[in-house]
């Protein structure tokens, strides 16, 4: 039974001593991580922008290689108008919603440097798609179809 007892205290003087310096390690990662939030730069007006500014030129592009792969079977006539199909309306959605959604997680990334009014934005992801310009999530492609974003 003492055998035991010795056996088993031995075992929480290490757990305790591991559980210390685990506290310790702890506290001592804490302090890094808080000088490192006080070390954090806020975003600035001329990065926010820069980067929306890189958003649209990537997205430019993607929808200009889209457009000059088009061919005319991608369109069907209805009446007396040509329209695309509608695989092609998806594609041309989805290069607006990629960008989109690279945008968010690029903003979502940088949250920790944002204003907390910026925050809230981000936080509603609705109403960061808005903060885009892009009205009630909709992109009007002005080729009778609208996209939405979500």
């Amino acid at each position: 039974m003492i055998k035991n007892i010795k056996k088993y205290s031995y075992g929480i003087i290490v757990i305790i001593c591991a559980g210390m310096t685990t506290s310790k390690v702890m506290a001592q990662n804490e302090n890094k991580e808080q000088a490192d939030l006080n070390n954090i730069n806020p975003l600035t007006q001329q990065e926010i922008d820069q980067a929306l500014a890189q958003m649209k030129v990537k997205m430019f592009k993607n929808l200009e290689n889209w457009s000059t792969a088009l061919k005319r079977n991608d369109f069907e006539r209805t009446g007396k108008n040509l329209v695309l199909k509608s695989n092609k309306q998806l594609e041309l959605c989805h290069i607006y919603q990629a960008s989109v959604d690279e945008t968010y997680s690029l903003a979502q990334k940088n949250r920790h440097r944002m204003s907390i009014d910026e925050q809230k934005i981000v936080d509603d992801r609705n109403r960061f798609i808005e903060y885009l310009g892009f009205k009630d999530n909709q992109i009007d492609t002005k080729l009778g179809f609208s996209c939405r974003l979500i």
